[in-house]
């Protein structure tokens, strides 16, 4: 208790989502070789984000930029005390 935490790591499981932030980094579905005329695919799996900072109290904030449609199955932290 009273200790600093740092949330390292965070999986997100997503289906079915155009756009989303996990902490500030966004989930980027274009490629370089991508055909930026066309809508991008809908992002389905498992996605990986790096956390930097430490707090008492550690959070994870899921945003979008866009009011776009994103389904969130699931989240798996790494907490680092």
């Amino acid at each position: 208790m009273g200790l600093k935490k740092k949330i390292g790591r965070v999986v997100v499981s997503v289906i079915d989502t155009r756009s989303l932030k996990v902490g500030g980094n966004e989930l980027i579905l274009t490629g370089v070789d991508d055909d930026f005329s066309l809508i991008p695919d809908l992002a389905e799996g498992d996605y990986e984000f790096f956390l930097t900072g430490w707090s008492i109290d550690p959070t994870v904030a899921i945003t979008q930029t866009y009011p776009l449609h994103a389904t969130v199955r699931g989240l798996y932290m790494e907490v680092m005390a």
